[in-house]
């Protein structure tokens, strides 16, 4: 699973408003960006969307004039983006505080595989959204593989909880099948195909 897409709506212990579903990735918002038509994406979403239309424009056969002229669209309402624009989007100034260290974070860590795009250029970061999707309580990726872990998104989704997962799926070196971390042990006491790897000690 990409953790820099949106979370699966069916993770969340209770029911979550549509308002908080990215038009792209119909998941739960992960670092949620704003356009200056007022849509909000996930931003990674959002970058991987532009970056495909400039990868769809590099393969087109047109002037460099006419190249000039090409303008990004929102994914929802194709409004045209002004690349330049730095405003933030006035209906939820209330809500969006666009700091140096948190467009720094996202231009080092959070894009650094695509450069190609400002971002920052196009949409502006809504932490008071962030921080609330935070703290909303999901079940473990791994809920239907038994755990019953349920936690805020922060230290579920992005903490370490889905490194120590004892649910997590790992495949038996043995015999290839696939078991949760907890019972692998336990498999591999009996696995014919490790008893098989195995030498006796003379």
């Amino acid at each position: 699973m990409n953790v820099n897409m949106g979370i699966p709506i069916d993770r969340f212990v209770n029911p979550v408003d549509e308002n908080l579903i990215c038009g792209i990735c119909h998941g739960v918002f992960i670092i949620p960006v704003v356009t200056e038509c007022g849509h909000t994406f996930c931003a990674n979403c959002l970058k991987i969307w532009l970056n495909s239309k400039l990868e769809h424009l590099n393969h087109l056969t047109i002037s460099d004039n006419e190249r000039t002229r090409f303008q990004f669209t929102c994914p929802t309402c194709r409004t045209k983006l002004n690349v330049n624009n730095s405003q933030q989007n006035n209906s939820i100034n209330s809500v969006v505080n666009t700091t140096n260290n948190i467009n720094n974070h996202i231009n080092n860590y959070c894009f650094h595989d695509k450069p190609n795009i400002n971002l920052l250029s196009i949409a502006r970061p809504v932490l008071a959204l962030k921080n609330f999707l935070n703290s909303l309580q999901i079940y473990c990726e791994y809920a239907k593989r038994g755990c019953t872990t349920i936690g805020s998104v922060e230290l579920i989704h992005f903490g370490n909880h889905r490194h120590v997962c004892a649910y997590v799926p790992v495949d038996c070196a043995g015999c290839g099948r696939t078991l949760n971390r907890i019972e692998l042990a336990a498999h591999q006491l009996g696995c014919f195909g490790i008893q098989t790897t195995l030498k006796p000690i003379r």
